[in-house]
Protein backbone atom coordinates (compact mmCIF):
# COMPACT_ATOMS: atom_id res chain seq x y z
CA UNK A 1 0.00 0.00 0.00
CA UNK A 2 1.39 3.35 -1.21
CA UNK A 3 1.54 6.06 1.21
CA UNK A 4 -1.92 7.80 0.90
CA UNK A 5 -2.68 11.18 1.75
CA UNK A 6 -5.48 10.68 3.46
CA UNK A 7 -6.03 7.13 5.86
CA UNK A 8 -8.62 5.45 7.63
CA UNK A 9 -7.61 3.18 10.23
CA UNK A 10 -11.52 1.13 11.05
CA UNK A 11 -11.36 -1.76 13.26
CA UNK A 12 -14.38 -4.66 12.87
CA UNK A 13 -14.42 -3.07 9.97
CA UNK A 14 -15.57 -5.96 7.65
CA UNK A 15 -19.38 -5.64 8.65
CA UNK A 16 -22.11 -4.31 10.14
CA UNK A 17 -21.10 -0.37 11.59
CA UNK A 18 -17.60 -0.75 10.85
CA UNK A 19 -18.06 -1.60 7.05
CA UNK A 20 -20.36 1.24 6.47
CA UNK A 21 -18.30 3.51 8.15
CA UNK A 22 -15.73 2.19 6.09
CA UNK A 23 -17.68 3.20 3.10
CA UNK A 24 -18.25 5.94 4.38
CA UNK A 25 -14.64 7.25 4.75
CA UNK A 26 -13.71 5.65 0.55
CA UNK A 27 -16.81 7.57 -0.87
CA UNK A 28 -14.93 10.45 0.83
CA UNK A 29 -11.35 9.77 -1.22
CA UNK A 30 -10.24 8.15 2.12
CA UNK A 31 -7.75 5.11 1.74
CA UNK A 32 -8.51 2.57 3.98
CA UNK A 33 -7.01 0.06 6.72
CA UNK A 34 -9.75 -2.40 7.45
CA UNK A 35 -9.05 -4.80 11.03
CA UNK A 36 -10.85 -7.73 11.93
CA UNK A 37 -10.52 -11.27 12.88
CA UNK A 38 -10.76 -13.30 9.72
CA UNK A 39 -9.14 -12.55 6.54
CA UNK A 40 -11.92 -13.66 4.05
CA UNK A 41 -14.86 -10.89 5.06
CA UNK A 42 -12.04 -8.21 5.26
CA UNK A 43 -10.88 -9.56 1.97
CA UNK A 44 -14.30 -9.07 0.41
CA UNK A 45 -15.18 -5.80 2.09
CA UNK A 46 -11.91 -4.64 0.49
CA UNK A 47 -12.63 -5.55 -3.07
CA UNK A 48 -16.04 -3.94 -2.63
CA UNK A 49 -14.23 -0.70 -1.41
CA UNK A 50 -11.98 -0.53 -4.11
CA UNK A 51 -14.22 -1.44 -7.18
CA UNK A 52 -16.70 1.14 -5.95
CA UNK A 53 -14.73 4.02 -5.10
CA UNK A 54 -10.99 3.26 -6.63
CA UNK A 55 -9.43 3.72 -3.71
CA UNK A 56 -6.46 1.49 -2.09
CA UNK A 57 -7.24 -0.68 0.89
CA UNK A 58 -4.84 -2.73 3.22
CA UNK A 59 -6.45 -5.87 5.52
CA UNK A 60 -4.91 -6.70 8.53
CA UNK A 61 -6.34 -9.99 10.24
CA UNK A 62 -6.08 -9.70 13.95
CA UNK A 63 -7.34 -11.04 16.95
CA UNK A 64 -7.41 -7.71 19.12
CA UNK A 65 -7.76 -9.71 22.18
CA UNK A 66 -4.21 -10.50 22.17
CA UNK A 67 -2.51 -8.02 24.29
CA UNK A 68 0.37 -7.50 21.60
CA UNK A 69 -2.32 -6.40 18.83
CA UNK A 70 -2.40 -2.95 18.73
CA UNK A 71 1.33 -3.14 18.90
CA UNK A 72 0.73 -5.45 15.82
CA UNK A 73 -0.85 -3.10 14.13
CA UNK A 74 0.67 0.04 14.38
CA UNK A 75 3.76 -1.20 13.50
CA UNK A 76 2.60 -2.60 10.45
CA UNK A 77 1.29 0.51 9.44
CA UNK A 78 4.63 1.87 10.34
CA UNK A 79 6.57 -0.27 8.22
CA UNK A 80 4.72 0.82 5.20
CA UNK A 81 5.08 4.52 6.39
CA UNK A 82 1.65 4.58 6.01
CA UNK A 83 0.17 7.73 8.77
CA UNK A 84 -3.38 7.50 9.99
CA UNK A 85 -6.09 10.21 9.54
CA UNK A 86 -8.54 9.03 11.10
CA UNK A 87 -8.77 6.09 13.29
CA UNK A 88 -12.09 4.43 14.04
CA UNK A 89 -12.38 2.08 16.95
CA UNK A 90 -15.50 -0.12 16.32
CA UNK A 91 -14.34 -3.44 17.15
CA UNK A 92 -15.98 -4.92 20.44
CA UNK A 93 -16.15 -8.45 22.24
CA UNK A 94 -19.48 -9.07 22.22
CA UNK A 95 -21.71 -9.30 25.75
CA UNK A 96 -22.37 -12.46 27.24
CA UNK A 97 -25.76 -11.95 28.99
CA UNK A 98 -25.15 -13.83 32.44
CA UNK A 99 -24.64 -12.69 35.86
CA UNK A 100 -21.23 -11.91 36.86
CA UNK A 101 -20.45 -14.75 39.16
CA UNK A 102 -21.75 -16.82 36.36
CA UNK A 103 -19.78 -15.83 33.19
CA UNK A 104 -16.96 -17.51 32.52
CA UNK A 105 -13.48 -15.72 33.79
CA UNK A 106 -11.62 -16.06 30.16
CA UNK A 107 -14.27 -14.56 28.53
CA UNK A 108 -14.51 -11.86 31.38
CA UNK A 109 -10.71 -10.75 30.12
CA UNK A 110 -11.18 -11.57 26.60
CA UNK A 111 -13.73 -8.60 26.55
CA UNK A 112 -11.79 -6.67 28.58
CA UNK A 113 -8.84 -6.89 26.54
CA UNK A 114 -10.86 -6.19 23.36
CA UNK A 115 -12.87 -3.32 24.46
CA UNK A 116 -10.60 -1.72 26.55
CA UNK A 117 -7.52 -2.34 27.25
CA UNK A 118 -6.61 -2.54 22.85
CA UNK A 119 -8.93 0.23 21.99
CA UNK A 120 -6.76 2.35 24.45
CA UNK A 121 -3.73 1.10 23.31
CA UNK A 122 -4.39 1.84 20.03
CA UNK A 123 -5.61 5.08 20.68
CA UNK A 124 -2.48 5.87 22.44
CA UNK A 125 0.01 4.54 19.94
CA UNK A 126 -1.54 6.53 17.00
CA UNK A 127 -3.01 9.68 18.58
CA UNK A 128 0.69 10.90 19.21
CA UNK A 129 1.86 11.51 15.51
CA UNK A 130 -1.52 13.05 15.06
CA UNK A 131 -0.64 15.18 17.55
CA UNK A 132 2.54 16.37 16.32
CA UNK A 133 1.18 16.80 13.06
CA UNK A 134 -1.39 19.05 14.67
CA UNK A 135 -4.69 17.11 12.98
CA UNK A 136 -6.66 13.86 12.90
CA UNK A 137 -9.55 12.00 14.17
CA UNK A 138 -10.87 9.60 16.47
CA UNK A 139 -13.98 7.96 16.73
CA UNK A 140 -14.73 5.38 19.67
CA UNK A 141 -18.20 3.35 18.95
CA UNK A 142 -19.54 2.76 22.37
CA UNK A 143 -23.04 1.82 23.38
CA UNK A 144 -26.43 3.04 24.74
CA UNK A 145 -25.83 0.00 27.24
CA UNK A 146 -22.72 1.83 29.12
CA UNK A 147 -24.93 5.07 29.40
CA UNK A 148 -27.73 2.91 31.48
CA UNK A 149 -28.25 0.47 33.95
CA UNK A 150 -27.66 -2.63 31.98
CA UNK A 151 -28.10 -5.55 34.19
CA UNK A 152 -27.78 -8.32 31.26
CA UNK A 153 -24.95 -7.32 30.23
CA UNK A 154 -22.71 -7.13 33.18
CA UNK A 155 -18.87 -5.89 32.12
CA UNK A 156 -20.02 -5.09 28.45
CA UNK A 157 -21.71 -2.25 29.19
CA UNK A 158 -19.09 -1.70 31.49
CA UNK A 159 -16.41 -1.17 29.10
CA UNK A 160 -18.84 0.84 27.05
CA UNK A 161 -19.13 3.30 29.46
CA UNK A 162 -15.26 3.53 30.17
CA UNK A 163 -15.00 4.15 26.19
CA UNK A 164 -17.72 6.81 26.39
CA UNK A 165 -15.96 8.73 29.62
CA UNK A 166 -12.25 8.54 27.84
CA UNK A 167 -13.56 9.71 24.86
CA UNK A 168 -14.58 12.99 26.91
CA UNK A 169 -11.79 12.96 28.27
CA UNK A 170 -9.65 13.30 25.32
CA UNK A 171 -12.10 15.46 23.46
CA UNK A 172 -11.46 17.79 26.07
CA UNK A 173 -7.53 16.96 26.55
CA UNK A 174 -6.82 17.11 22.85
CA UNK A 175 -8.46 19.86 21.38
CA UNK A 176 -6.06 22.34 21.77
CA UNK A 177 -3.72 20.17 19.70
CA UNK A 178 -5.88 19.91 16.94
CA UNK A 179 -7.29 16.51 17.63
CA UNK A 180 -11.03 15.73 17.51
CA UNK A 181 -12.59 12.96 19.53
CA UNK A 182 -16.05 11.87 19.13
CA UNK A 183 -17.70 8.76 21.33
CA UNK A 184 -20.98 6.99 18.56
CA UNK A 185 -23.57 5.81 21.49
CA UNK A 186 -25.99 3.33 18.96
CA UNK A 187 -28.51 1.23 20.79
CA UNK A 188 -29.97 -1.89 19.58
CA UNK A 189 -29.07 -2.06 15.80
CA UNK A 190 -29.35 -4.25 13.12
CA UNK A 191 -26.35 -6.38 13.25
CA UNK A 192 -26.26 -10.42 14.25
CA UNK A 193 -24.52 -8.62 17.67
CA UNK A 194 -27.92 -7.66 18.33
CA UNK A 195 -29.83 -10.61 17.17
CA UNK A 196 -27.86 -13.06 19.27
CA UNK A 197 -28.89 -11.44 22.07
CA UNK A 198 -32.79 -10.91 21.34
CA UNK A 199 -32.70 -14.51 21.60
CA UNK A 200 -30.60 -14.93 24.68
CA UNK A 201 -32.57 -12.57 26.37
CA UNK A 202 -35.88 -13.97 25.29
CA UNK A 203 -36.05 -9.68 23.88
CA UNK A 204 -39.05 -9.24 21.13
CA UNK A 205 -37.56 -7.19 19.00
CA UNK A 206 -40.81 -5.56 18.28
CA UNK A 207 -40.57 -3.64 21.00
CA UNK A 208 -37.04 -1.91 20.52
CA UNK A 209 -36.50 0.70 18.37
CA UNK A 210 -34.02 -0.86 15.81
CA UNK A 211 -31.47 1.03 13.99
CA UNK A 212 -30.10 0.22 10.90
CA UNK A 213 -25.82 0.09 10.68
CA UNK A 214 -26.06 2.60 7.52
CA UNK A 215 -27.77 5.31 9.79
CA UNK A 216 -26.26 4.82 12.68
CA UNK A 217 -22.82 5.16 10.82
CA UNK A 218 -23.86 8.15 8.77
CA UNK A 219 -24.69 9.86 12.36
CA UNK A 220 -21.20 9.00 13.17
CA UNK A 221 -19.33 9.80 10.69
CA UNK A 222 -20.89 13.27 10.33
CA UNK A 223 -20.47 13.76 13.91
CA UNK A 224 -16.74 12.93 13.34
CA UNK A 225 -16.68 15.39 10.42
CA UNK A 226 -18.29 18.42 12.33
CA UNK A 227 -15.99 17.90 15.52
CA UNK A 228 -18.84 16.76 17.76
CA UNK A 229 -18.17 14.74 20.97
CA UNK A 230 -21.09 12.68 21.64
CA UNK A 231 -23.55 11.40 18.64
CA UNK A 232 -26.47 8.90 20.03
CA UNK A 233 -28.73 7.84 17.41
CA UNK A 234 -32.05 7.60 17.84
CA UNK A 235 -34.75 9.73 19.55
CA UNK A 236 -35.77 6.96 21.99
CA UNK A 237 -32.09 6.41 23.41
CA UNK A 238 -31.50 10.20 23.50
CA UNK A 239 -34.68 10.68 25.72
CA UNK A 240 -33.73 7.46 27.76
CA UNK A 241 -29.89 8.63 28.31
CA UNK A 242 -31.22 12.12 29.59
CA UNK A 243 -34.22 10.56 31.61
CA UNK A 244 -31.25 8.52 33.12
CA UNK A 245 -28.73 11.68 33.63
CA UNK A 246 -31.62 13.02 35.44
CA UNK A 247 -32.17 10.39 37.85
CA UNK A 248 -28.45 9.97 38.25
CA UNK A 249 -28.26 13.61 39.83
CA UNK A 250 -31.25 13.37 42.34
CA UNK A 251 -29.97 10.45 43.35
CA UNK A 252 -26.66 12.20 44.52
CA UNK A 253 -26.52 11.97 47.97
CA UNK A 254 -25.06 14.97 50.68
Amino acid sequence: MERADKTALITGGSRGIGYELAKLCAQDGYDVVLVARHQEPLERAADALESTWGITTMTIPKDLSRPESAREIHDELRHENIHVDILVNNAAARPTPARFDETDLEITEDLIRTNVVTLTNLTRRFVAPMVERGAGRILNVSSVAGELPSPPFGVYAATKGYVSTLSTVLARQLEPAGITVTVLVPGWTDTEMAWDAFEALDIDPETREILSPEDVAKAGYDGLLSGHTHVIPGQQYREAIRSELTTRASDIGP
